[in-house]
């Protein structure tokens, strides 16, 4: 009898990718070569399916790519919320601590238009260093001394922290580059409070010398501080969760959450994929699509190839991409460039 494609011994993979699909890419001359040829090799054999649409805000608590690995791993969003969890896997928060509410605060730009403001994430060359972050996270500490919530600084992340519950509905950057900035903006009961600190940091940061040197530079100011994923740390019944490798604080603290293995990093994609035994879930660091095609991408293309996996899945924005080895033979299907996923 033939092996099925899930034949044992081998893994299926799942990788996260916290990038966004591109709107829109850049015309290229006649003749070129497609800039994405495996990205489009795999979605136009294999089976692509829009999950979310990021106008929809009943789907704002999470970053896209944080509920797609939350349904890779059969978790429900309401009971890990995105800060407390992060919270939690960075350290700042013990797994039985049930107390504090906990925000994500992004430094953002919000850029003036004809009659409102719109939202601009600040990623690439113009994110905020980590040199800039050491500057600007003293002043914004001193500024809450007087606030029902306290600064709290993990590395990278920035957290703001009350030992108060509140009842606020907050929308994650990807909800907030997609609609309306009034639409968007904290709401609910306790709201109130909220939308006047961020009023207050945005004129904290107005003059700062940080954003003098970034106008020198041609980058755009960080003028305004962006709260999202709001939550409190809940206590879930521990489940077993496949191998993850990854390096965020979300990822962690969801293992953490069910006493799972902390995430690590693999040396390599093609050490990995010549090696898993078992399924395995991979959040490769990084945003730049055609690194991720490169490093990860191509090796997984030419994994499923050889049948060194049984199966692949790309979670990626609002999509599920899903791939077997046969379907990579359905030769007579087209490729699909990124740009043509939403068409």
């Amino acid at each position: 009898m033939a092996q099925s494609e899930h034949a044992a011994g081998r893994a299926s993979v799942t990788l996260i990718i916290a990038a966004r699909l591109p709107t829109r890419i850049a015309d290229a001359p006649s003749g070129a070569a497609e800039p994405h040829p495996q990205w489009s090799l795999l979605a136009g054999r294999g089976q692509l399916r829009r999950r979310w649409n990021r106008h929809d805000l009943t789907v704002a608590s999470h970053c896209l790519w944080q509920f797609g690995l939350l349904e890779a791993l059969q978790l429900e969003p309401p009971d890990c919320p995105s800060a407390a969890t992060a919270a939690l896997g960075a350290g700042a928060v013990e797994v039985a601590d049930e107390t504090g509410y906990w925000m994500h605060i992004d430094p953002v730009h919000l850029a003036a238009g004809m009659d409102s403001l719109s939202f601009a994430s600040l990623t690439g060359a113009a994110a905020a260093t980590d040199q800039e972050r050491r500057a600007l996270a003293p002043a914004i500490e001193s500024h809450m001394a007087g606030s029902p919530f306290r600064f709290v600084e993990m590395g990278a992340r920035w957290f703001i922290r009350s030992d108060r519950r509140f009842e606020i509905v907050t929308c994650s950057p990807d909800a907030a580059l997609a609609s309306p900035l009034d639409t968007v903006m904290p709401s609910g009961a306790d709201s109130r409070e909220l939308r006047r600190l961020m009023t207050e940091w945005q004129m904290l940061l107005h003059e700062h010398p940080v954003n003098e040197q970034r106008q020198r530079r041609g980058l755009p100011a960080i003028n305004a501080l962006w709260p999202w994923g709001g939550g409190t740390p809940t206590t879930v019944p521990a489940r077993a969760l496949p191998i993850a490798y990854a390096a965020d604080e979300f990822v962690k603290g969801l293992y953490r959450m069910h006493g799972a293995p902390e995430p690590s990093l693999p040396v390599s994609a093609i050490a990995l994929l010549d090696t898993a035994k078992t399924p395995a879930i991979v959040v490769p660091e990084g945003t730049d699509l055609a690194q991720i095609e490169r490093d990860w991408i191509a090796p997984a293309v030419a994994a499923l190839r050889r049948g060194r996996i049984a199966a692949l899945d790309v979670w990626m924005d609002e999509w599920h991409l899903h791939a077997t080895r046969g379907m990579l033979r359905r030769f007579w299907r087209k490729p699909l460039t990124l740009s043509g996923w939403g068409a």
